[in-house]
């Protein structure tokens, strides 16, 4: 007799569900959540990234709400909620995808040019 391995998917009950969102509105303590339910299902971030083809660093990072969208995706999918559920700073109230929230940090003018003149050396 086999004993069947235990899954990410979270309970059906609402009071259940709604307790694990409301631990999952702070980053950090979203982070160690996963973490500590990925265990308790005999994962780890590296497994877990290892499965899906990525470091765990990556994971650890989408955990936290800090790296890709797409990881989030996967992880929100690995454990049966919603993406927007999972991360609702990176969501508005449609459940949409928020855009960028910040500038892209720039070194250099936009439109620089190398040169001054236009002619080949």
């Amino acid at each position: 007799m086999s004993i069947a391995p235990a899954t990410l998917h979270i309970s059906k009950n609402p009071a259940m569900r709604r307790a694990l969102e409301a631990a999952f509105s702070h980053p950090v303590m979203r982070r160690r959540q996963l973490r500590i339910w990925f265990e308790s299902c005999g994962l780890s971030f590296r497994e877990f990234g290892r499965l899906h083809g990525k470091s765990h660093q990556a994971i650890s990072q989408a955990a936290a709400g800090q790296g890709s969208s797409h990881l989030q995706e996967t992880i929100a999918q690995a454990i049966g909620l919603e993406p927007w559920r999972l991360f609702p700073e990176h969501y508005d109230e449609g459940g949409n995808r928020l855009g960028r929230t910040r500038e892209p940090y720039r070194i250099t003018r936009v439109n620089t040019r190398n040169v001054e003149d236009g002619r080949a050396a």
